[in-house]
Order: structure tokens, then sequence, then C-alpha cells
């Protein structure tokens, strides 16, 4: 990754995700495919009819733009209960974690307060990702990465990252 210069998109792994319409918590879109990249042999279902329970389609998206630097967007939810305070979610390649989540009126937008700060601003119908969002990250030295394995080719390594902004 070339040190600090290098970036990579690390996926926010969460126990408590979302869940759908269904009660079943929200999958990734296309996330196990074949050799040929063809997701479950060509079809959403596998043979039992059971899936991903995801389309293409966005399970929420904001229904406002969202300026860098705001705490609070409204969305629209699609499909499910959508996230909830405690709930990690993705816009673009950011990630950020929900404290409160409310409707000023039934069937109206759904408004998220998060934190930290929108790091850009994004336009309306931007998809917010619940089931898998990710961060862009960095090294944070220049020497991290670099350790030499011991012990035949066997060892621990730890990295640090940091959020690249």
């Amino acid at each position: 990754m070339s040190g600090r210069a290098g970036t990579v998109l690390v996926p926010k792994w969460d126990l408590f995700r979302p869940v759908n319409a269904n009660g079943r918590k929200l999958s990734q879109v296309h996330a196990v495919g074949y050799d040929d990249n063809t997701p479950h042999d060509g079809g959403v279902f596998n043979f039992d009819w059971s899936g991903f329970g995801q389309n293409e389609m966005p399970a929420a998206q904001l229904s406002a733009l969202a300026v860098s630097g705001t705490t609070e967007i409204s969305i629209t939810i699609n499909d499910g209960e959508g996230p909830r305070p405690g709930h990690y979610f993705g816009i673009g390649s950011r990630v950020y974690l929900a404290s409160h989540v409310w409707q000023e009126t039934v069937g109206g937008p759904t408004k998220v307060r998060f934190w930290p700060r929108l790091r850009a601003t994004a336009a309306s119908g931007e998809p917010i990702i619940l089931d898998k969002p990710v961060c862009l990250m960095r090294f944070a030295t220049d020497d991290q990465g670099s350790d030499m394995l011991s012990r035949r080719g066997s060892g621990s390594l730890a990295l640090e990252l940091v959020e690249a902004i």
C-alpha cells in the first residue's frame, strides 16, 4: 500500500445489522459469486428459493441534500426498518454511527442524527449503505505493514489504520 500514501476500503463488521421487511438481516447484494462473477449461478435465489432478500434497489437513500459538516440527514427507507440508534451506516466511502432516529410524520422521511460530521456533501437520492458500510483508510505510519514474518512464514501482524481524510 506504499505506507501512508495508499488507501484501502475497510468494511465495518457489525453483529447487530438492520433487518428487512421479513425480519432478516439486510445482506450484501452480490456478495457471493462464482469464479465468473455471476452471483448464485446467474439468479438471485438459491435452489430452495431462499435468497439475499435485497434487490439492486438500495434499502435506503437520502431524501434531501446533505451538506458537508452536518450531523443530521433525512432518508427514505425502501425496505425494512432502516437504521436504529447504535447502528453503523455508510454514505459513499465513509462510516457513521446513528445516535438518534425518528420520523416527524407517519410515512414521511426518517431523520437520522449521527457522528462524526458528514465528510462531504451528498446529493439527494444517494444510497445509504446499511448492510456493509466501508471506510476509506490508510496506514497510520509509513513503516506499517513492513514487518517480516518469522517462524518460517508464520507469525502475528498488527496493522494500525486511520481514516483517510
